[in-house]
């Protein structure tokens, strides 16, 4: 609708008029809505007034246009992460990967190529004896090491004398990226 002062007043009251006919007359619902357009060019600014002022005195149902199939995806997509979030924060299971990841958002954030070595590290499961002496396939939960600790990701990453070698080439990796020596898992995955 173009309008200026003098007669905006007599175009919405000829719309206000039509609308009523064709909903008294065809039951059908209409309604206007305003759309900002041409922000900062005089006299534009002046149509837009209007036409908002038109939009918002009439007393119809709001109307909506059929959203775009972009923003459909992008609604979705944040429902599920809120919906992941909520699912990650009250199950009790996955502590060890919680523990690495206490986000959605971290763990999105995080590249990797998976591997079942490192679904083991992430999961807190494997080949180790804190895991395998949970369900009597381990005479202890030790490390083979003799340091009397659990042989848990933990112990094998930073603390166990068997895989010194391996881990001070870690250890200097982490430093060069500027990284502090012990870091957490987190950071030794996006190493």
């Amino acid at each position: 609708m173009m309008a200026d002062s003098g007669n905006h007043l007599q175009h919405i009251e000829e719309i206000r008029s039509l609308m009523s006919s064709l909903r008294d007359q065809h039951g059908w619902r209409l309604g206007i809505e305003w759309t900002r357009a041409h922000v900062g060019t005089m006299g534009n600014e002046e149509a837009d007034r209007l036409a908002k002022e038109a939009a918002g005195e009439v007393g119809n149902q709001e109307v909506f246009g059929k959203p775009s199939k972009g923003r459909l995806k992008t609604q979705v997509r944040a429902e599920s992460f809120m919906r992941w979030e909520q699912i990650w924060q009250e199950t009790d299971d996955g502590n060890h990967t919680r523990s690495i990841f206490p986000t959605v958002a971290d763990r999105m954030r995080t590249t990797m190529k998976f591997s079942w070595r490192l679904t083991m590290l992430l999961s807190g499961h494997g080949r180790l004896r804190n895991y395998l002496y949970r369900f009597n396939l381990a005479e202890t939960d030790q490390c083979v090491c003799g340091s009397g600790d659990f042989q848990d990701w933990d112990h094998i990453l930073y603390d166990c004398q068997l895989f010194e070698s391996p881990r001070s080439s870690l250890e200097r990796k982490c430093i060069v990226s500027g990284s502090d020596w012990p870091c957490d898992l987190l950071t030794l995955l996006k190493e």
